[in-house]
């Protein structure tokens, strides 16, 4: 008896004696990648970043805030920081919104005064949510429209190193973004 196999076992099929076998007709060749992540540190000094829980929350912590990238370096010693998020605050990995006191263009992303440093908590594989935004970001700029900028970067605070963040411009309104009065649907 023939079994049929659908799109998917066609798909296998096909890939597996394609890449599979010995003498497969493509050319795998190897890539190299680049690890160097543009690096950011925040520097409090121990003080307290307030969170939503906190009444001073729309006070951001002072911070000096420094940007590394290859031999590019920016640093401002009048940055501040808080924690972002309303149910990620409770996560151990906590996410970020750093305000710079001046407008300033950082790993690529248009020049702005705020920053979101993206904690990815729940996406160990961190693919999720770049995935997600990397798309959405092809696709709207592809139609004219706004879309928030990721970049991977790694956070040191107070000179501990807390892992892989996503810095993504801040959404907001204005000029090279959301404009509410022209939004059509």
């Amino acid at each position: 008896m023939k079994k049929q196999l659908g799109l998917f076992g066609i798909i296998f099929a096909f890939a597996f004696n394609s890449c599979g076998s010995s003498s497969s007709p493509i050319d795998l060749k190897p890539r190299e990648y680049s690890l160097d992540i543009p690096e950011i540190s925040i520097t409090v000094n121990g003080a307290h970043i307030p969170d939503r829980s906190d009444p001073e929350y729309k006070n951001y912590c002072p911070a000096v805030l420094d940007y590394l990238e290859g031999e590019s370096h920016y640093q401002d010693n009048e940055g501040r920081v808080r924690i972002r998020g309303t149910s990620s605050r409770w996560f151990k990995k906590k996410g970020y919104k750093i305000k710079f006191s001046s407008k300033v263009s950082i790993g690529g992303l248009p020049a702005s005064k705020k920053f979101n440093l993206l904690a990815s908590y729940l996406d160990p594989t961190l693919l999720r949510d770049y995935l997600a935004m990397q798309i959405s970001h092809d696709m709207n700029v592809f139609a004219n429209r706004y879309a928030p900028t990721i970049r991977p970067v790694k956070v040191l605070l107070d000179d501990v190193d807390q892992g892989i963040y996503y810095l993504i411009d801040d959404i907001g309104t204005g000029v090279d973004k959301i404009n509410f009065f022209q939004v059509k649907i």
